[in-house]
């Protein structure tokens, strides 16, 4: 069951377009297909060791399980209100799929092995991507992306890989650069992987910053700032020189782009258009019209997958998008105010955890 749960987690960061079968009726993701078989697999395991496998969640996870399937069963309730179904449907499942990986990961990961083979699994994905990275910026070559969108990124290199847009792959960046100081610590006395997860997480950590995604350069920020303050309580000079010297090597990485005209003029002038007031109220308008939505339901939210709807038929507030663009203001307007409360004491519970 273990090696299935490694290729699903591999499998889920390939690009859809590329590793799909497609038909009239529906997309069929190698994904979708290595999950529907962790499913199946999972379900017999069940039946024929249930006590043995629930016997293995840690109690420090418990609220995190339970508070998901709190938050599943609350999803499904909506549907009695949720004006767009199919759009509740397909939220319903994303979420399911996420409750899903964490029970497994929780009853099948019991112990740092599971672990450090999972994170080489992500940093090896994250390896490729921040090659086709680096390739996008300097040749404004763009593999996987169509001609439009192509011309676009290459006047501003922007790198995207097959994430499509600069903010998800600058998400990913962000996400590979904890994994990368994760997977630092786990080969702690292995000096030459050590090596290579710290320059790869320079690396990501300078794509962020190449992708001009506000909020990812901020989460960067608050990332390190968290990591700093996790070595300093612990005391270890070396994890502080080591995170210390990537911020030096990521800063050296910017120079160096820079003196090579990748932040020239033109670039200035697009990051101005980029971080204007007009972005800026779109966003502020995006967030006033949740509230909206969520006052009108009396604080029980929109219902999943359904804001998407409200903003197109019942905006007070002008947008010409109408996602959310806000992870923390989507929960809280789709589910509801104590949805949004759990899943903070949530994270909470992840950061105090976390010695």
């Amino acid at each position: 069951m273990i090696n299935i749960l490694y290729i699903l987690i591999f499998t889920s960061f390939l690009p859809v377009t590329y590793f799909s079968i497609h038909t009239d009726a529906f997309q069929l993701s190698i994904f979708r297909i290595v999950l529907v078989v962790t499913l199946i697999m999972f379900l017999m395991d069940i039946g024929k060791n249930k006590k043995q496998l629930l016997g293995t969640l840690k109690q420090t996870n418990l609220y995190a399980i339970g508070f998901h399937a709190v938050w599943a069963l609350y999803a499904l309730v909506s549907v009695f209100w949720v004006m767009d179904y199919l759009r509740w449907f397909k939220s319903v499942y994303f979420l399911g799929l996420g409750i899903f990986s964490i029970l497994t990961i929780n009853i099948y990961f019991r112990d740092i092995k599971n672990i450090k083979i999972a994170f080489f699994i992500i940093a090896f994905i994250i390896f490729i991507n921040t090659i086709i990275g680096y390739y996008e910026v300097f040749t404004q070559n763009y593999a996987f992306l169509d001609s439009v969108l192509a011309l676009d990124y290459s006047t501003l290199r922007y790198p995207v890989s097959w994430f499509f847009n600069p903010n998800d792959f600058a998400t990913i960046m962000l996400l590979g650069f904890c994994i990368c100081n994760s997977c630092m610590y786990l080969v702690k006395d292995k000096p030459f992987l050590r090596s290579l997860f710290f320059l790869e997480s320079a690396l990501a950590a300078s794509l962020i910053f190449l992708a001009r995604s506000r909020a990812n350069i901020i989460g960067l920020g608050i990332s390190i700032a968290f990591l700093l303050f996790l070595y300093i309580i612990k005391r270890k000079k070396q994890q502080v020189f080591y995170l210390l010297s990537l911020i030096v090597i990521v800063s050296l990485l910017l120079l160096l782009l820079s003196a090579n005209g990748f932040y020239n003029i033109s670039y200035a002038k697009a990051t101005v258009n980029v971080i204007s007031n007009e972005s800026d109220s779109i966003r502020i308008n995006l967030l006033k019209n949740g509230l909206q939505f969520l006052s009108s339901t009396h604080w029980f939210g929109v219902g999943a997958g359904n804001i998407e709807y409200w903003m197109t038929h019942y905006a007070k507030f002008e947008t010409p998008v109408i996602s959310m663009h806000n992870w923390w203001a989507e929960i809280l307007t789709a589910y509801g105010i104590f949805i949004f409360l759990g899943y903070l004491v949530f994270y909470g519970k992840i950061f105090f955890h976390s010695n």
